[in-house]
Formats: C-alpha cells, structure tokens, sequence
C-alpha cells in the first residue's frame, strides 16, 4: 500500500485521504504539487504538444488559430486537484493541474479549449490531455 510521508509530520493512507481535514488536504496537495514542480511542468508540457500539434495536425491546428503565432495563444486560469479514480480500494489517486486555453484577439481573450496534465503520486507524468471547445 502506498503511504505519503506530509509535510515530514503525518503518515497519511491514500483511503483516508476522504476524512482528512480541509487544511491537512491543502497541505498535502501543496507539499505535492511543489515537492514534484507540476505545474513548471505542465506549463512546458503544454507548450510542448500545442508545438507537437503543430507539426503533425497542421490542418487542424490552423482550423483553430489560421496563419497566426503561437504568441497568440494564453493559458490561464489554473486548476489543481487531488482525484481518486474508481474506489478508495483500488488506491488510484492521482494529481491533476489544468489550464484554460485562450486565443489572443485585439483586446479580447477567447477561451478555446484546455490542458491537462496528470501526475501520479510519486511525481511520475500518467497522461496530457489537449482539448479544444
């Protein structure tokens, strides 16, 4: 069974995670997202596929942004979670950081879609999502 060692103070099992205090779930979620540098991670992870879309989907890519630079192009608007997938009894937790993606227009912001990227506990990459509305 996986146990996470917060904050050097409170051995914590991933299945009681559910009766954990407001705050002993903050701290545990900052000491995570920090110890592993998530979101430095997701913010180049996502500069990263938007530049690999690109590339290999270019008539999709310029359906959604035409001829224009990635300059154009903002993330914004963070998440941070803390999931457990299926049961408690499976211990499939994971850590989730997303952002909103907006189109730079004028003096305009238009959301057009997000990225996800999901972490396992021990900081290992599980998955990247890119979606566009």
């Amino acid at each position: 069974m996986v146990k996470l060692l917060l904050m050097n103070l409170v051995l914590i099992e991933p299945f009681n995670i559910c009766r954990m205090t407001k705050e002993n779930y903050v701290k545990l979620l900052e000491h995570l997202i920090t110890e592993h540098y998530c979101v430095p991670r997701t913010i180049k992870g996502f500069w990263h596929i938007l530049s690999n879309y690109k590339e290999n989907e270019s008539k999709e890519y310029k359906s959604i942004f035409g001829e224009k630079n990635v300059n154009v192009v903002e993330i914004d608007n963070r998440t941070i979670s803390l999931a457990v997938r299926g049961s408690f009894s499976d211990n499939y937790i994971y850590l989730a950081v997303a952002y909103h993606i907006y189109l730079k227009k004028e003096n305009k912001k238009e959301k057009i879609g997000s990225y996800k990227m999901v972490f396992s506990l021990d900081g290992g990459v599980m998955d990247d999502i890119l979606y566009f509305d």
